[in-house]
């Protein structure tokens, strides 16, 4: 079941979504940096009606959408079934769930502030402006989070995906609890 539209702030504050997160969601003028980032959840209340049937993984489940990534092909949702609560990152064209990311939101964000860090070099934003962005959404150690990045870059621990994946458990749990 898809949370409907009109409850879906309440639904995300009830799951821990920073309320700086949502407003930058209701204000993007505001948030101009985000704006090939992501975007309010239209696609996500256009598709997953009709693939949550297909899906397997999907079954079950009440969803509320987060957001959009800027293609609409990819979702960003808050899933609960029988007491179990988490965050999860969905593709359009996938038949099984693209990530968990538990129940705590700010693995959803450090995962988008990731994406944003990497996106940086095209957008020529300073790890200074990331940091202000990611504190303006609400994540506090989103200063942290981009020196570490910077850091891991400079001596290629994220080079491959089992470097990155290596790179993300042993250090966003210590991020995102400092």
């Amino acid at each position: 079941m898809l949370t409907p539209i009109e409850n879906r702030t309440e639904k995300l504050k009830a799951a821990g979504v920073f309320p700086e997160f949502l407003y930058a969601q209701d204000h993007p003028d505001e948030f101009s940096e985000l704006q090939y980032e992501w975007e309010f959840p239209k696609a996500a209340y256009f598709y997953l009606p009709q693939i949550s049937g297909e899906n397997s993984y999907l079954a079950g489940w009440n969803i509320t959408p987060v957001f959009d990534n800027s293609n609409g092909d990819i979702y960003y949702v808050h899933m609960e079934r029988d007491g179990l609560k988490k965050f999860a990152r969905l593709y359009l064209e996938s038949s099984e769930l693209g990530q968990d990311y538990g129940s705590d939101f700010r693995y959803l964000l450090a995962d988008f502030l990731i994406d944003l860090y990497e996106s940086a070099e095209f957008s020529e934003q300073s790890i200074d402006d990331l940091g202000k962005t990611g504190e303006r959404l609400g994540f506090v150690n989103a200063r942290q989070l981009f020196s570490a990045l910077e850091d891991a870059e400079e001596k290629d621990l994220r080079g491959s995906f089992e470097g990155d994946r290596e790179w993300r458990d042993t250090n966003l749990p210590l991020i995102i609890n400092a």
